[in-house]
C-alpha cells in the first residue's frame, strides 16, 4: 500500500527541498516504531539498523526532473510513503 504526504508552504529563502527533508527526518528517519530495528537495513544489510531509509527520486507523474519526491521503504505496517513539497 502507498500513501502520500504533501507539505505546502509559501516561497521564501530556503534551499529547495530543505523543508521537506527536515520534515521527513523528523517524522520518518528516526522513528523506531515504524520499522523493527532487527530488520536488516535495506541499504547496507546491517542489523540492527540505525535509521529508516529514504530516497530522493524524480516525480514520474509530472515528467519534470525539477519536481522531486522523497520515498520510503515499506514500514512494518506495509505502507510505503511518498513525501512531496509544494510552494
Amino acid at each position: 500500500m502507498k500513501q502520500a504526504v504533501v507539505i505546502i508552504h509559501g516561497m521564501g529563502e530556503q534551499v529547495p527541498m530543505q523543508t521537506l527533508t527536515a520534515f521527513v527526518d523528523a517524522v520518518w528517519t528516526h522513528d523506531a516504531s515504524l520499522i523493527d530495528r532487527r530488520r536488516p537495513d535495506s541499504d547496507t544489510g546491517v542489523t540492527p539498523r540505525e535509521r529508516n531509509n529514504v530516497w530522493g527520486k524524480p516525480d514520474h507523474v509530472s515528467r519534470s526532473f525539477e519536481l522531486r519526491r522523497i520515498t520510503t521503504e515499506k514500514s512494518d505496517g506495509g505502507f510505503q510513503t511518498d513525501f512531496y513539497e509544494y510552494y
